[in-house]
């Protein structure tokens, strides 16, 4: 199965947000990245079978601004993917889709993507940083270790230049 674990666009950060670290939502930037990342990916790519999100409010808008533009009508989200996530849970989760599921994306949060890519791949002595909205592609096979396709950071994903 491809798995695309993307991470969700930039958020108001916890320290200025005077409520439920799950409620905290996206800024116009972080919209605006989302907005333009996904519409070009979707020029580019087609789009998952599934879509799975956390249930915090800054990965549900990234999964919408996602679904929006691949013409995705809904997503599930699951409380799995919520920060702190272990790669345990995200396996299971994965292991819940139908089996002629072929491609799939989970929205998601750091460290915990990192980590899965890390234990996915090389039994966790890979060293991954997914900047926000960042995405990896991942091939997953039955008893070995995922290839790792794809990194895309935000700003190529984007189409932006660095510093932009």
């Amino acid at each position: 199965m491809r798995l695309w674990l993307i991470r969700h666009a930039v958020a108001v950060e916890a320290d200025a947000f005077d409520g439920d670290d799950l409620a905290r939502p996206l800024t116009a930037e972080g919209r605006r990245t989302a907005q333009a990342a996904f519409s070009r990916l979707a020029r580019l790519r087609r789009g998952p079978d599934v879509v799975v999100s956390s249930q915090a409010v800054r990965a549900r808008e990234t999964a919408d601004a996602f679904c929006l533009a691949f013409g995705l009508r809904d997503y599930q989200r699951s409380e799995c993917l919520n920060p702190g996530c272990r790669f345990k849970d995200i396996r299971k989760l994965v292991a819940t889709f139908p089996a002629r599921t072929k491609f799939a994306a989970l929205i998601g949060h750091e460290p915990d993507f990192s980590k899965a890519v890390s234990r996915w791949t090389a039994d966790g002595h890979l060293n991954v940083n997914l900047k926000k909205c960042a995405l990896v592609e991942l091939e997953l096979r039955k008893n070995e270790p995922a290839e790792l396709l794809m990194v895309l950071p935000p700003d190529v994903l984007a189409g932006l230049s660095h510093g932009s």
